[in-house]
């Protein structure tokens, strides 16, 4: 299941969360129950509460699957295509790009694939993992270095361990302010 993804409301999502065990024991039929029960009371509630539509995705680790899913997703208006890009490898845009509608896929098909951007230390390597559904191959080799001390370090690598550290932080404040977010334009009726 971890292979597949998926864009769901949060209301599925509280239901499947409900079956799941049920699911894993092989017990299909109370799995059923289980789920429609709590889909219909969690969708009651949002009702009542006037709570809009507030569609997520479940990013799963085959890339393939992903990239139809966002396309279905998209084309249903569960995801802006601007989320959906949040989860496509830049070297995977013309791919996804030709699941689209011509109308959508718009401005999208270059004619060359864009390498994904580096981003430095473990926001980097989540963000290849996340993407390429991967491990990096920087993480496979377990580099365990010794801990260093300023005192043991030139100008020259504590300036650079400034840098990486400011490009970690400005990434993480652009990754806060709105970016990776799926829409949640429709409103119950």
């Amino acid at each position: 299941m971890e292979h597949d993804s998926i864009v769901w409301c949060e209301e599925e999502r509280a239901a499947y969360s409900a079956c799941r065990s049920l699911l894993l024991d092989g017990d299909q039929i109370g799995a059923r129950m289980a789920f429609k029960e709590r889909y219909e009371r969690e969708l009651a509630e949002a009702r009542s509460q006037r709570r809009p539509i507030r569609w997520m995705m479940s990013a799963g680790y085959d890339l393939g699957h992903r990239l139809e899913t966002l396309a279905l997703a998209v084309q249903a208006k569960r995801m802006t295509l601007e989320s959906a890009l949040n989860f496509v490898p830049g070297e995977r845009q013309n791919d996804f790009a030709q699941l689209l509608p011509p109308a959508d896929a718009k401005g999208l098909l270059t004619g060359k694939a864009e390498k994904l951007r580096e981003v430095p230390g473990l926001a980097g390597m989540l963000a290849k993992i996340q993407m390429e559904g991967v491990v990096p191959e920087e993480m496979k080799a377990d580099p365990v270095s010794p801990r260093r001390t300023p005192a043991d370090r030139s100008p020259e690598e504590v300036r650079e361990l400034r840098e990486k550290a400011r490009a970690q932080i400005e990434y993480l404040k652009r990754s806060r302010n709105g970016h990776g977010n799926g829409a949640a334009g429709e409103q119950r009726s």
